[in-house]
């Protein structure tokens, strides 16, 4: 009998799994819709887990995703006997699904004593590490600057990330000045006396201490506001009772695709209880609260909108408090659109107020995908300010007589930890002889999380390259990443892509389908690498000039130049809209 093991996933069964998590996009929307019908209008459940459709955060997708395999295998075979998973909760709706339907097929849930503990505990865990955070911002705030610099007039904030970075990469405040890795490009295209009314929200990544990111933020040259100085210890006791106040909430019974998924979702709800993400999220809510306190006007508040709940926070705070501000939620990256489905909003996320009035994307081939679910906002081209360079005159290229692959690492730790180990399989191969590696990790990664992946002599050769992307990409013959929007840099600079797919997961392909795969490739396994690395490097000569007019096309396509003037209407400044 045929033993389907959901952690350990054949090819046929994932390529099945990939076609699923397609095709039940609507149901699985309607599915989180239902569930919170009752809630739409509670700033607890809009910031939950569950709500967040978010699958950094929550685990719900990928579960029905798993139950759409399942009922899909069950219809074209019958010869399935015995199905495994850690998850205990996944294991128990098949359970009484079979159960219910007289289907002899055993369920075996392999998750162990350790790792039910720690499951248990996690969420205890969180909740300390977020009084732990809390209790440090709350000590690290000032309500003496809250107001300094801030002009009497209304203002424009920039939601943006500060990063954590000794040698100055993007997004890092380095001897004081702020290497804007998000929005290059657009104060300089703004006057002195327009400059003045632009602050910089941040929220911090790779701070374990945020102190230590305050200090930095206050001695930089560029303006900034730091939520905490406006807040109160009630609002930090109102953020750290959020897990009481998430748990009293009812989960009313629900179905997908014919299985009962109640316990998966009173599972999460309990496990999710205390994440950071929500925290930070009321965090953002709070603030936007207390602004309104201090009778400052926010003229403009662009997000930079991933739709996730932290957004999502400050959105339905600035909707309810500021009703007379305008907000841009700014799509400033290209993602898979077959995982990340969340990034497209929904009605019912409309219906919250938790979603801007505008979605400004980086082209216009995005155009049509943001609205997939919902036409109730209005959806513009706007700059690609992180992706300007694409537009420059290619001052680099790969030195004649060695083959160069540059590795860049996705933002997420499995991710990088993914691209990493098929390439080092792939490493005895092509050797050094003719080839060379350059590894890229992404800027929130510390350095020593990237050790930690490498080892034997696949480290010893593999050449970590800091500094700016466009120089690295230039450089190179082909790019190996995962998930990144580096993937469609590379081809809009002529740079083939091999896109690293998951062995046992959703791929995530940031390359639209109408791109021609003359230039790039997904890759699941060792041979698939070698057959595209080997493709590469035999047309590098041959495809130039067909390389040339793919990368014009992907470049007119996906990302829009930085000009004053789009700028301007970026900002909505001289603009009616």
């Amino acid at each position: 009998m045929r033993v389907i093991d959901l952690d350990k996933l054949t090819p046929v069964e994932n390529r099945i799994l990939n076609w699923v998590a397609i095709e039940v996009r609507t149901d699985f929307n309607r599915l989180v819709e239902s569930v919170g019908l009752e809630y739409e209008n509670n700033i607890d459940w809009i910031v939950s887990s569950i709500a967040s459709r978010n699958k950094y955060l929550s685990p719900l997708f990928m579960r029905c995703c798993f139950l759409g395999l399942i009922k899909r295998v069950l219809e074209t075979s019958q010869d399935v006997g015995k199905i495994i998973t850690l998850d205990r909760a996944l294991a128990n709706v098949l359970r009484a699904y079979f159960k219910g339907n007289g289907i002899n097929i055993f369920v075996i849930c392999s998750e162990n004593i350790f790792g039910r503990v720690k499951r248990i505990l996690t969420p205890y865990y969180h909740f300390f590490v977020g009084c732990v955070l809390f209790s440090l911002r709350f000590l690290g705030r000032s309500r003496l600057r809250r107001l300094k610099n801030i002009p009497s007039v209304p203002i424009t904030l920039l939601d943006t990330f500060v990063v954590k970075s000794k040698i100055g990469e993007g997004g890092s405040i380095y001897k004081g000045e702020y290497n804007d890795r998000y929005y290059p490009g657009l104060l300089k295209n703004l006057s002195e006396e327009e400059r003045k009314n632009i602050f910089y929200y941040p929220s911090l990544i790779g701070f374990i201490n945020p102190l230590e990111g305050f200090k930095l933020i206050r001695k930089a040259k560029e303006q900034f506001i730091i939520p905490d100085d406006f807040l109160k210890i009630s609002d930090y006791l109102f953020i750290l009772l959020y897990p009481i106040r998430i748990l009293r909430l009812n989960i009313l019974k629900a179905s997908f695709l014919g299985f009962d998924v109640t316990p998966i979702l009173r599972q999460e709800k309990t496990l999710k209880s205390s994440n950071l993400s929500s925290l930070f999220a009321l965090l953002n809510y709070r603030f936007a609260f207390r602004l309104s306190q201090e009778k400052l006007s926010v003229r403009l508040l662009v997000e930079w909108h991933e739709n996730q709940v932290i957004d999502r926070g400050m959105i339905v705070g600035f909707r309810r408090f500021h009703p007379k501000t305008r907000i841009l939620g700014y799509q400033g990256y290209i993602v898979s659109k077959n995982l990340h489905i969340y990034i497209y909003p929904t009605p019912q996320e409309y219906r919250s107020q938790a979603v801007p009035h505008r979605i400004g994307v980086v082209g216009k081939g995005l155009l049509k995908d943001i609205q997939e679910f919902c036409h109730d906002f209005d959806a513009v081209v706007v700059p690609a300010f992180r992706f300007n360079k694409v537009w420059e005159k290619r001052k680099r290229w790969p030195e004649v007589g060695v083959f160069t692959m540059l590795i860049a690492l996705p933002i997420g730790l499995k991710g990088s930890q993914d691209v990493l180990d098929l390439v080092r399989s792939t490493f005895k191969e092509f050797g050094t002889t003719g080839f060379r590696f350059w590894i890229k990790p992404h800027p929130t990664l510390l350095p020593k999380q990237i050790t930690s992946m490498l080892d034997g002599a696949f480290s010893e050769v593999l050449q970590v390259k800091t500094g700016d992307f466009n120089e690295c990409v230039e450089g190179a013959n082909l790019l190996i990443g995962n998930a990144s929007s580096t993937c469609l840099e590379a081809l809009a600079k002529g740079i083939p892509a091999i896109v690293v797919g998951d062995r046992n997961g959703i791929i995530e392909n940031p390359i639209p389908d109408n791109i021609s795969n003359i230039m790039w490739r997904i890759c699941s396994s060792e041979e698939e690498l070698i057959s595209a690395v080997r493709l590469f490097q035999s047309q590098r000569e041959t495809a130039f000039n067909k390389y040339q007019e793919i990368s014009e096309q992907v470049k007119k396509d996906y990302f829009e130049p930085v000009t004053s003037e789009g700028v301007r209407r970026f900002l909505e400044i001289g603009s009616s809209v």
